[in-house]
């Protein structure tokens, strides 16, 4: 019998009459006994507690390799160590032997794929582990009970390790400025690969690079080494192409896949028939993340009205987690429509921020770009007056209008949505921006709004 080390460092830890930290996370099992026996607070629960463990000697040996005063372990430790032992093996030829102290019930699958690599090759070990996956999908209930915790690869837990995850946009949405930001966080730690199907403009890197400077984050060669970029269509209806790209990027061992976009690496097929789509996202799963481990994140368009993403439902099916980022006004929201193993998470607030970036070569012209920031970590000018793009255009044609415009023709003229549109005009009336009348009745400018705009003006010079 063997426990799992952060179980094992709770025995140990009760044993030395020592409190347990409240981070520990231990085994339904191994809780509910504690819970039950009290044995920090009762002399005889701890005693039986002693006695059940101190029969089994291989116990006793796990329990007193334990350091009582060390740092709790986490299991996920234990099984980031498996899981990167399997892409090990099943793609370098000279490995050592597994960890048996780390491999968290999985010693024999280790240890086979160990001598599947020695005698045979990699090739051997990876046909091995798919064989043992294939054969392993009836479990018992407890299996399943200490199988590994929903993993995200990002802090704002958007990502799900081993899963692909859609975030779906319209044009002019933020998706790829969204999408390369995600990524150059992540590189920070991990290796990322951006398949950049729709072309990558290096003016966003020089942008990238100076607002990571203004948090103070060194461009250094890590962080270089593991952001790795595909800047060709990637053809996803092909073994032949998906192939040819693993080879390419096995050495990098990506944990994160961003494919921008989705339709840009489907060349030819129906997006509303599951019978095109479905061996796509096959495709996806069984060629990059069960080879590599790693996680996909999918970019997407939605349909011409917004409302849904394009395609078949094939998509929302074989995703994890699907969200959604909508542009309202100056700030973008990402809002979860989709989430398979919780409920849907809060909205988050996004702004792309303007950033000088280099001169011209050619013409000694400043370039600029923007970065997708969150939007708490953004400071307005103090001095500069707090005003969205759409509200300054609705105030700019209002300004040509002597009599005012009626909301219709105002949204004719602006060419803001109804909803956008009626929201931003009770914001500047908040403000006597502008001044409303009863329905039907015309929309003028006032005064202040009109000094507000010679401001704004006066700004841009």
């Amino acid at each position: 019998m063997k426990i799992s080390r952060e179980d094992a460092y709770a025995f140990r830890r009760i044993f030395c009459k020592m409190d347990l930290p409240e981070e520990i996370q231990l085994s339904p099992l191994a809780r509910v006994l504690i819970d039950a026996l009290d044995p920090m607070n009762n002399p005889d629960g701890w005693q039986k507690l002693y006695d059940m463990v101190i029969k089994n000697q291989a116990l006793v040996e796990q329990i007193m390799m334990i350091d009582p005063k060390a740092a709790p372990p986490h299991e996920e430790d234990d099984h980031d160590y498996v899981e990167a032992y399997i892409q090990q093996v099943t793609t370098q030829a000279k490995v050592a032997p597994p960890d048996t102290s780390r491999t968290n019930g999985s010693t024999d699958l280790l240890m086979n794929l160990y001598k599947a690599n020695q005698q045979q090759g990699t090739q051997a070990a990876f046909d091995l582990l798919q064989k043992s996956q294939a054969s392993s999908t009836v479990c018992k209930f407890d299996t399943i009970l200490h199988e590994k915790r929903i993993k995200y690869m990002d802090k704002e837990k958007i990502i799900q390790a081993g899963e692909i995850t859609a975030v779906i946009g319209q044009p002019g949405s933020g998706k790829s400025f969204w999408t390369l930001r995600k990524l150059a966080d992540l590189a920070d730690n991990m290796p990322v690969l951006y398949i950049a199907a729709e072309g990558i403009n290096p003016e966003r890197l020089y942008a990238l690079m100076k607002f990571r400077e203004t948090q103070g984050i060194p461009h250094t060669k890590k962080f270089s080494d593991n952001f790795g970029f595909y800047r060709n269509p990637l053809d996803l209806t092909s073994d032949i192409a998906v192939e040819g790209l693993y080879e390419q990027i096995k050495d990098l061992k990506p944990r994160v896949i961003a494919i921008d976009t989705f339709a840009a690496c489907t060349p030819g097929i129906d997006e509303n028939s599951s019978k095109d789509m479905q061996p796509v996202l096959n495709r996806i799963r069984t060629m990059l993340i069960d080879r590599l481990g790693c996680a996909v994140l999918l970019i997407h368009h939605t349909t011409k009205d917004g409302k849904s993403f394009r395609g078949s439902s094939a998509l929302r099916g074989n995703v994890a987690n699907m969200y959604y980022l909508i542009q309202d006004d100056d700030r973008i929201i990402l809002r979860s429509d989709k989430q398979r193993d919780s409920e849907p998470s809060p909205d988050r607030y996004y702004r792309l921020v303007k950033f000088a970036t280099r001169l011209d070569p050619d013409t000694d012209e400043q370039l600029y770009s923007a970065v997708m920031v969150s939007e708490k970590n953004v400071v307005d000018d103090p001095k500069k007056p707090k005003i969205s793009r759409h509200q300054q255009t609705i105030l700019e044609t209002l300004a040509d209008f002597e009599n005012g415009l009626t909301t219709r023709s105002l949204q004719e003229a602006t060419d803001i949505s109804k909803a956008t549109l009626w929201r931003n005009m009770q914001r500047l009336s908040r403000q006597n921006l502008i001044k409303t009348g009863e329905r039907g009745e015309p929309v003028f400018i006032t005064e202040a709004g009109r000094e507000l705009l010679k401001q704004l003006q006066t700004d841009t010079k």
